[in-house]
């Protein structure tokens, strides 16, 4: 567009309100593109990499909600490309500054290739074809991949566990990397699945028979349209299952620790089925398999592209949404329409007496409340504590604690999130005090102490990433009062007998 050149003087003219209506209704994948942000698609989201740069992608775009977020830092993201520009520009989700809003209007018109228009009348034309589409409008049921209540959750999630079983790889890593004894391995309820295709059907086929009903709104669970049949399957990774217990020793989720976590990433017109270790890549036109192998072979040439492996996460949730495209037609996300879970760890002594159904402080002493991330993390250092452990899927999600927390009116809280926070200010570390101001403000009044419990990442026995690796090395964080009564801290931990 030659209006750039013309940039300084259209700073104090005021952008005509159809201009702004049709930025607005840009394809927020399209305008990134456009940008030239790299873009790989993990289920429904296109990840990209977030400002500064990182080795694995945690700024994700969701087209068909019309929403992108930048999953490192609480509170940072939008529903439009006026939020996306001003973070990639501004880093920054605003634009308040009047001129700021004008020039990136101009600049988001020069981006997609549409016209722009002022109040005044003055109007650009682009100088070259539209690069950049309306976004689709999507007409969403509510009710469209919304999970069950707790309590159904709980009923075919403990099934579900009955049928399966802990693999030995899932063992060893079990006891001799996370340091749990056999019998807390057999009570907290870990298991083993797998990408093998008929083994997943085969097990939520017995599921079904045996309980006498379909898995609607259980996460994990999808209704499968393929080749005219319709059917019910579990869909999964090659990994483990960590389960999210609530209050009322309700599992209410799981997340899957995934033995390879590296995503494949196809070029365009492409898609690919996983099943017992082996890779299809299906061209999503004649819908022939145009190669098949295993991950190890990657990279692949193929017609239109070449598929490659990148780094993904090493955790993520049992969750599955509607997609057309996959052949899912029914589906139960993990955070719709209540938020992901949170997890309530006890000692495993506890948790093998500890009935569904049953609220905790009923059966355990819930004076004192810690605070940490990671369902794993959280079940080593209450074994290791002698205390409950309210675990948020990571750090952002430090809200998700409250409401429990509140419902179980302790004395003091510990505040015992991972110590990256330390290396990574700019963004953990912000979350974590954000968490702290907000805790402060809504517990101090309240009478409850709190105390936060800090280490450094780099002992002289090894790395002490979580409090789960602090613990192990018998070692001791330091606790900071952060308000209330100060009182003599008795440290809780206990050696264990092996």
């Amino acid at each position: 567009m030659t209006l750039l050149k013309e940039l300084p003087s259209l700073l104090k003219k005021s952008i005509a309100d159809e201009t702004v209506e049709e930025i607005r209704s840009l394809d927020l994948k399209e305008f990134a593109i456009a940008m030239g942000d790299e873009i790989r698609r993990v289920g429904k989201w296109y990840m990209t990499y977030r400002n500064g740069g990182e080795r694995t992608p945690s700024v994700g775009i969701n087209p068909s909600e019309r929403i992108w977020m930048d999953f490192t830092r609480q509170g940072i993201g939008g529903k439009d490309v006026l939020s996306y520009y001003a973070y990639r520009m501004y880093d920054d989700i605003s634009l308040k500054n009047r001129e700021r809003f004008v020039e990136s209007c101009v600049q988001i018109c020069n981006i997609a290739g549409i016209p722009l228009k002022f109040k005044d009348g003055t109007s650009f034309e682009p100088d070259g074809e539209r690069r950049v589409s309306h976004a689709p409008i999507v007409h969403r049921d509510e009710h469209e991949d919304a999970k069950g209540y707790d309590a159904w959750l709980d009923f075919y999630y403990r099934q579900m566990l009955e049928l399966l079983n802990l693999g030995d790889k899932h063992r060893e890593h079990l006891l001799q990397e996370r340091g749990f004894t056999p019998k807390e391995i057999q009570i907290r309820g870990y298991r083993s699945v797998t990408d093998n295709y008929r083994s997943r059907y085969m097990l939520t086929k017995e599921l079904i028979n045996s309980l006498k009903e379909d898995p609607v709104g259980v996460p994990g669970f999808a209704l499968m349209e393929k080749d005219r049949l319709r059917y019910w399957t579990l869909v999964a990774r090659n990994g483990f299952l960590i389960p999210f217990r609530n209050l009322l020793n309700q599992i209410c989720g799981f997340q899957l620790r995934v033995d390879d976590p590296r995503i494949i990433r196809l070029p365009k017109g492409y898609t690919a089925n996983l099943n017992n270790g082996e890779v299809d890549i299906i061209d999503k036109q004649s819908e022939a398999v145009v190669w098949k192998g295993k991950r190890d072979n990657f990279p692949v040439t193929l017609e239109r592209g070449t598929a490659t492996l990148e780094p993904g996460a090493k955790y993520v949730w049992l969750s599955t949404s509607r997609d057309v495209e996959r052949g899912v037609a029914q589906g139960a996300r993990i955070g719709h329409p209540t938020p992901a879970p949170y997890h309530v760890a006890v000692p495993s002594a506890v948790l093998e007496k500890w009935e569904a159904g049953d609220l905790i402080s009923n059966v355990f002493d819930v004076t004192e409340v810690w605070w940490g991330e990671g369902p794993l993390k959280g079940d080593i250092a209450a074994d290791l504590t002698d205390k409950i452990h309210i675990q948020a899927a990571g750090v952002k999600n430090y809200r998700q604690l409250f409401e429990p927390t509140l419902q179980l009116n302790p004395k003091r809280i510990v505040i015992a999130f991972d110590s990256d926070a330390q290396e990574k200010v700019d963004d953990v570390g912000k979350t974590v005090l954000q968490c702290i101001e907000e805790a402060k403000k809504l517990f101090l009044p309240k009478g409850i102490e709190l105390y936060f419990a800090a280490w450094h990442p780099v002992q002289k026995n090894g790395l002490c990433k979580g409090i789960d690796d602090l613990l192990r090395l018998q070692l001791r964080p330091h606790m900071h009062a952060l308000g209330g009564e100060q009182y003599p801290y008795e440290y809780p931990y206990h050696e264990k007998n092996r």
